[in-house]
């Protein structure tokens, strides 16, 4: 039972991480669908899940990351920035993040409301900024959008 949940933990996870869905969110309804203890696997294995999948982006992207790191722009500092509010927010929510907004209710809830919104952004968005056209305002604004999706369902 382990290897068949692990082997569709992984495959849900790697499908639904680059797609804009909340993988995490899919994640925990998988394990209500196993009926997979939250102590047995839970955060801890959806952690190991994602740091699965950021290695892989980490190996496909690596030339962009260099970009990145190139001192002579300044995006570095706008992910900087834009890192802040979930690391702020993560912290202060932890203990929900383990337990109440893993709610199969809230995130079935969350799954819905919060793909309007996604649908919305979609069609009225800009699709045309560049490195140099975001501001620490945008990166305080995707940061904040981010530290939201701390919420299982929200993407």
């Amino acid at each position: 039972m382990d290897l068949v949940f692990s082997l569709v933990a992984g495959a849900v996870q790697g499908l639904t991480e680059f797609l804009p869905i909340s993988s995490t969110g899919h994640l925990i309804i998988i394990e209500k669908l196993f009926g997979v203890s939250q102590d047995t696997f839970g955060l801890a294995f959806d952690a190991s899940l994602h740091l699965g999948t950021f290695f892989a982006v980490l190996i496909f992207f690596w030339k962009d990351y260099l970009k990145i790191l190139d001192f002579k722009n300044n995006l570095y500092i706008k992910l900087t920035i834009g890192t802040l509010p979930g690391i702020i927010f993560g912290l202060a929510l932890e203990n929900y993040v383990e337990t109440s907004f893993r709610s199969l209710t809230l995130i079935a809830l969350s799954l819905i409301i919060f793909s309007f919104f996604i649908f919305f952004a979609d069609k009225k968005g800009k699709k045309n900024k560049t490195d140099d056209s975001i501001s620490v305002l945008d990166s305080l604004i995707i940061g904040a959008s981010q530290a939201l999706a701390l919420i299982p369902g929200i993407s």
